[in-house]
């Protein structure tokens, strides 16, 4: 059963190109509509971790579609290694989700330094 939820889990974190043209890429959630709202209070640590990436410039995302539109320099980087920046985020979030519904109430400051240097330790073999 536990592989089966991580499997569902994974599907609702997967996300889709709409757009992409250099130095601007729009990635549509696969998740259901009734999730959209449910990821909102997390706007800023989401943007946060997108942006960890130095190429990345800015970052919009959009609850209600459900989108992602990342800007990012072309000149230093290009629409595979943003996605599998999305794609490593996804992941430290999917390994990390017992931990994420522990401490997302009692502890977000604890929470948010493991999930940094997760980040920070991906992004230096990125």
């Amino acid at each position: 059963m536990l592989f089966f939820k991580n499997f569902v889990l994974e599907r609702l974190c997967e996300f889709r190109v709409m757009e992409s043209i250099p130095g601007k890429i729009k990635l549509k959630s696969n998740a259901p509509e009734s999730v959209y709202e449910q990821v909102a209070p997390y706007d800023r640590e989401l943007k946060k971790a997108i942006s960890f990436l130095d190429e990345v410039e800015e970052v919009d995302v959009n609850y209600e579609m459900g989108t992602i539109l990342i800007e990012y320099d072309a000149r230093r980087t290009n629409e595979r290694r943003i996605i599998d920046w999305i794609d490593t985020i996804v992941k430290i979030g999917l390994e990390n989700k017992e931990e994420i519904s522990k401490y997302s109430s009692t502890d977000i400051e604890y929470l948010e330094e493991l999930l940094e240097q997760q980040l920070k330790e991906q992004i230096g073999k990125f």
